[in-house]
């Protein structure tokens, strides 16, 4: 049975050129197989993980706590910035779009993209002035070099995402190695210079994803068509669908940096550059997490149309429990790992924040069990409860942060993220397993 998940290019169903013979066509078969979209999406999540990981430790190793704690705070708003753009833009092409290329709908998604990177920049300039004026340099540097960085690393992540929207996961794996490539090589060399800090570090990456989304627009360029007269509509299509992914999405990214700025103000940002070197090495397993959740959602699809809900909540459970069992091993390993890890990455500066690393690293299973039940919501069409979860976990991770970490500082924002995390797998785990209960056949028309 033909993978739904295949890459066209690599489905023998679909290859044109005649097959091979002898060792030779052995060998390339083996490769097209052991080149699957899920090994090629496990690959570039690794990649784009392990880029974000190894400048978080170069920054924190050069620059030391604060600059780490500026550069974090710095890199959630991004990321939070790429979450947006996913709901609201790439998600959609790739769902309503007509036909395998839907060049006029494309051409919308890049002035959609275009418009959300320079409004989200003016917003944030306007922010950072409002924090310069209230006295909160902190801040408005924090949100000023953001503001500048979001356009141009937005730019590289709708690269990304209008790959996989094809399946041409190869053409993302090639842009990710090439932002990989332009940013540790720029940091590379800002370190040996001794000009290594948290607004070097933003730049290069900025760079980086200038430079990278920039060559594949040149080379995608005939996907898009402009001038249609179709944006508008074609934006509240988007909007329409990807509202509920949005919320929630921002609920789940808000719900892990929210300690941080909580830290920040409550504790000092050395404190906070304690949080997140801790939370970079407990994020070691999320290319896993997050490759199986992009799989997951095809997955539970394919079960509903074949047989119902209860398919769903058959595929669901099995993911969740085989993703729990790996993060289960992956918090034994930190348990025994934790201290020696972070000497290793950050050096003695670090230490303290082995207990913090100890109390996040119990939040991944709660994670497993949000991504297999959140993806089973979306197959059925029910994505508002999972943003009614997500949202539970926020606030429960915020009202838990303020008291915790004015108390026990950075281990205490751990333990807030943790508890919002738990809040959010059981409000989406309870619903779930009662909307794919068996239920009576539907009665005849």
């Amino acid at each position: 049975m033909t993978n739904a998940l295949l890459d066209p290019a690599t489905d023998p169903a679909t290859d044109p050129s005649p097959p091979a013979a002898g060792v030779r066509g052995a060998v390339r078969s083996a490769w097209r197989r052991s080149a699957s979209d899920p090994v090629l999406a496990v690959l570039d999540q690794g990649l784009v993980s392990g880029t974000r990981f190894v400048t978080t430790v170069a920054v924190g190793r050069a620059a030391g706590e604060e600059e780490l704690g500026l550069y974090s705070l710095a890199m959630a708003g991004l990321i939070l910035a790429g979450v947006a753009q996913e709901a609201v833009v790439t998600k959609p092409y790739t769902v309503l779009r007509e036909g395998e290329v839907d060049s006029d709908y494309a051409g919308s998604a890049l002035l959609h993209h275009a418009a959300l990177g320079g409004g989200l920049a003016v917003a944030l300039l306007a922010a950072a002035g409002i924090a310069a004026a209230a006295g909160a340099g902190t801040a408005a540097i924090v949100l000023a070099v953001t503001a500048a960085a979001v356009p141009l690393s937005l730019l590289w992540e709708f690269a990304r995402r209008m790959s996989f929207a094809h399946l041409r996961l190869r053409s993302a794996l090639a842009v990710d190695g090439g932002l990989a490539a332009l940013q540790l090589g720029a940091l590379a060399g800002l370190w040996a210079t001794g000009r290594l800090t948290a607004l070097t570090a933003l730049a290069a990456t900025a760079a980086a994803g200038l430079i990278a989304g920039s060559i594949w627009l040149a080379r995608s360029r005939t996907v898009f068509r402009l001038g249609t007269g179709r944006v508008g509509a074609d934006w509240r299509r988007s909007w329409q669908f990807g509202r509920w992914v949005l919320a929630a999405q921002l609920c789940g990214q808000v719900n892990g940096s929210a300690p941080q700025w909580v830290l920040a103000a409550a504790v000092g940002i050395a404190a906070t550059g304690r949080f997140a070197a801790a939370q970079n090495v407990v994020l070691l397993c999320n290319p896993l997490i997050l490759a199986v959740a992009s799989l997951l959602v095809a997955q539970t699809a394919a079960a509903r149309r074949t047989g119902g809900p209860t398919a769903v909540r058959r595929v669901a459970v099995r993911a969740a429990v085989a993703l729990t069992a790996f993060a289960g091993l992956f918090w034994l390993g930190l348990l025994v790992a934790a201290g020696p890890l972070l000497g290793l990455l950050y050096g003695t500066e670090f230490a303290s924040a082995a207990p913090v690393i100890l109390l996040l690293g119990l939040a991944p299973l709660a994670w497993s069990v949000s991504t297999a039940f959140e993806a089973g919501l979306s197959a059925i069409d029910r994505p508002e409860v999972g943003f009614r979860a997500m949202l539970a976990g926020l606030l429960t991770t915020v009202a838990a942060a303020v008291p915790l970490s004015a108390i026990y500082a950075a281990p205490g924002a751990g333990a807030a993220v943790l508890l919002g995390s738990a809040v959010a797998a059981v409000a989406l785990a309870v619903p779930f397993l009662r909307l794919t209960s068996a239920s009576p056949a539907p009665e005849p028309a």
